[in-house]
């Protein structure tokens, strides 16, 4: 049914007249109706019996819900599209055009239904390469189909069901195409080129040369290496090498063993180098294999230069041994550090005898950057303050390197022992023996060292000796010269060492 609605506007603020004419006017007064549609769009076109704008109400259901843009433009002949539309969709739809008086003439419900969305087949991914006999696997994706199954074939070697491609076995390089093709439309397929190369081992040098740098004549060099690696697709074998004439010999450090190695397997070479003469000194490594290329030529270059006299330095400058008690010794350490090149330390000697120098087995190499440790041990032989020079001879730039050496001389202290004790409560005490032992683990024989009686509780026992321990315990004499048993007995009294 189509209604037919004039909208009178008149004077009378707000108020509207809606006239609704028959259905039957519609279909006499919009005419040639047609719906054309794509997968996702739809153009409606219609002619109206007087000129009048264009709008289209579509929408899945008859409520509509979307709308065209309306084009004000008054024709007779009208078009209007529809976009954004879901592929495979029934969609209700009306017209709608307005005159110049402002009538609006609504069509009546139609339908349009777009089309479904033609299958389509994507492969990925779209170029590979592999090795003769090697594999490469490849996915299908399938749109616009529920069954997204696929049949997958090659125009040489094998594609499994899941789409693993088995290259064939080729002696030159080879051009494949593997296909998809949808189940679901057969007429829909997707494809992909592999280039299937041959099969080579390809030996690659890291570094490509060795350079050893400046080295001293007669001097050898760090053993440097190179690795060798098999970048290519397939397993080679080192089967020979050799060694130019020159200043390099092998290092002794290489893992390659004319071996096999498989693809992305490493191994190396190492060389070193020992200058005979000044100057760019070279050589080269012949590497053989069943590689792509069988000799691969490894280059090796060094300088040889003249040794320089190192330089031999001794830290500290002046070494001071403090104070130290006649007769016995002390002592304090130093360095010598070689700077430049090695050098050989053969003598050392000092203005002073009371010094001596420990620690250094003559003649010594020092290397260049590296240091020797001694010690210099002081027994004075008398007090007071000396000073005295410390003389190394080496082959150095300076064939002497001095080191002031100081100390003093101090007496040996004199040790006592001071005792003092209670009196005794006893009646008629003239005085009191003193008596000592030596102790060792335990205190020894006592002996009186007291030559008078002691008339008081303080006694000085000076005739120690130094380091030595001891035992002490007194007695009373009365009047009567009688003398009581030992007093308590202080043990394990120590004397300090010189």
């Amino acid at each position: 049914m189509c209604r037919w609605i004039r909208v009178l506007l008149v004077s009378v603020p707000l108020l509207f007249v809606f006239l609704v004419a028959p259905s039957a006017f519609a279909q006499t007064w919009i005419s040639a109706l047609t719906a054309t549609t794509t997968t996702t769009t739809a153009t409606i076109t219609w002619t109206s019996a007087v000129p009048a704008n264009s709008q289209v109400a579509y929408g899945t259901t008859t409520s509509y819900g979307s709308s065209s843009i309306l084009n004000t433009a008054l024709v007779t002949v009208h078009s209007a599209a529809l976009t954004s539309l879901t592929a495979g969709t029934t969609y209700h739809y009306r017209v709608l055009s307005a005159d110049s008086t402002g009538v609006l003439v609504t069509g009546l419900d139609n339908v349009l239904t777009t089309p479904a969305a033609a299958v389509s087949v994507s492969v990925t991914p779209t170029t590979a390469t592999a090795v003769s006999g090697g594999t490469q696997q490849f996915t299908a994706q399938v749109t616009n189909t529920s069954n997204t199954a696929v049949t997958w074939s090659a125009t040489s070697g094998t594609v499994s069901t899941t789409g693993l491609f088995t290259a064939p076995i080729v002696t030159a390089t080879k051009t494949v195409t593997v296909t998809a093709t949808s189940v679901a439309d057969t007429t829909k397929s997707a494809s992909a080129t592999v280039t299937v190369n041959v099969a080579i081992g390809i030996l690659t040098l890291s570094p490509t040369s060795i350079t050893f740098g400046s080295v001293t004549v007669g001097q050898t060099s760090p053993v440097l290496l190179t690795t060798l690696t098999n970048t290519g697709n397939a397993s080679l074998t080192i089967t020979s090498d050799s060694f130019s004439a020159g200043d390099f010999t092998w290092g002794g450090q290489g893992t390659c063993d004319y071996n096999t190695l498989t693809p992305g397997a490493s191994c190396t070479y190492s060389a070193k180098f020992t200058p005979t003469a000044t100057g760019t000194r070279t050589a080269t490594i012949m590497i053989y294999s069943t590689a792509s290329d069988p000799a691969v030529t490894l280059p090796l270059s060094g300088i040889g230069t003249t040794a320089a006299a190192g330089t031999l330095a001794v830290s500290p400058v002046t070494l001071a041994l403090g104070s130290v008690v006649e007769g016995t010794s002390g002592t304090a350490s130093g360095t010598l550090t070689a700077g430049g090149s090695s050098v050989t330390v053969s003598a050392v000697s000092s203005n002073n005898t009371a010094f001596t120098v420990e620690g250094l087995s003559l003649p010594v190499t020092i290397s260049a950057g590296n240091s020797a440790a001694f010690t210099v041990m002081y027994s004075p032989q008398a007090t007071g303050a000396v000073t005295a020079a410390l003389t190394f001879t080496s082959n150095a730039q300076s064939s002497t390197t001095v080191e002031t050496l100081t100390g003093t001389g101090s007496a040996a202290p004199v040790h006592s022992v001071n005792l003092s004790w209670s009196a005794s409560t006893s009646s008629e005490i003239s005085g009191y023996n003193i008596y000592r032992a030596v102790y060792a683990s335990a205190c020894g024989s006592y002996s009186k060292i007291n030559s008078l009686l002691n008339t008081g509780t303080l006694y000085t026992d000076s005739a120690v000796v130094d380091g030595a321990n001891y035992c002490y315990a007194t007695t009373a004499v009365n009047t009567s010269n009688e003398e009581s048993g030992y007093s308590n007995v202080v043990s394990n009294v120590q004397v300090p060492a010189p």
